[in-house]
């Protein structure tokens, strides 16, 4: 069976995992990031900072039509979704400079409700901001669960759509809202956990064994609350 042949047989057409189609999008951002940082070493977070403003300004100022007519639906989107990268990954190296706190966030609340109520026409091509800085405040700014030391959120965000789809599938109409989303949740979890504790912290630790060979000087590795509990043992 070809691909849409499996779906078909599975799930009657629909896509068995649709989170994945991110993964290679991911994978050619972190390489872009990568040759980035070997072009502009000695000035590695300046020349990030510079070109992602230069690429949200340009994303800013041309029109849809035009950026429909010169590149196809799949680059735009790619764009979009780069700037959403490179802005996450310009905030976390500068959060020194930009710490995660409650007063920045309501600042980038209200410049996204303005937005939205006075340039609706800006919304998609401005929003990256504040979206980025929410996502990173969650992660990075509140206080963790002590005894919970496992990072679900990939792991998460990959098996939802199958788990939510195979019992659906099982129980259908059986199951109230409520039920049904306490019922994915928990199967979601564990799956997230079994594949931290298999997968991600593994890989990982290829991290630790390189920044352990020396980091450079001019970019900060530092990995949040859990990579300085790791070193501080």
């Amino acid at each position: 069976f070809n691909e849409d042949e499996q779906h078909r047989k599975v799930f009657d057409g629909v896509a068995i995992n649709a989170s994945i189609w991110t993964i290679p999008i991911e994978v050619r951002l972190y390489i872009l990031l990568l040759i980035t940082y070997f072009a502009f070493r000695l000035r590695f977070k300046q020349w990030l900072l510079l070109l992602t403003i230069i690429a949200w300004i340009a994303w800013i100022i041309v029109p849809i039509d035009v950026k429909r007519e010169w590149f196809r639906s799949h680059i735009i989107r790619a764009v979009n979704l780069g700037l959403y990268f490179q802005l996450g990954a310009c905030f976390y190296l500068y959060k020194e400079k930009l710490p995660f706190k409650w007063s920045i966030w309501m600042a980038l609340f209200a410049y996204w409700l303005v937005l939205h109520i006075w340039f609706p026409g800006y919304v998609k091509r401005m929003e990256h901001p504040f979206f980025v800085y929410s996502f990173l405040w969650v992660a990075m700014g509140w206080k963790k669960i002590p005894f919970f030391r496992a990072d679900i959120s990939y792991a998460f965000y990959l098996y939802a759509w199958p788990v939510q789809l195979i019992i659906y599938r099982l129980y259908g109409q059986q199951l109230g809202l409520a039920a049904y989303m306490l019922i994915t949740g928990l199967c979601i979890t564990v799956l997230a956990i079994i594949s931290w504790h298999l997968v991600e912290k593994n890989a990982l630790s290829f991290k630790r064994v390189t920044t352990a060979r020396g980091p450079s000087p001019h970019v900060d590795l530092a990995q949040g609350p859990e990579h300085k509990a790791h070193g501080n043992k």
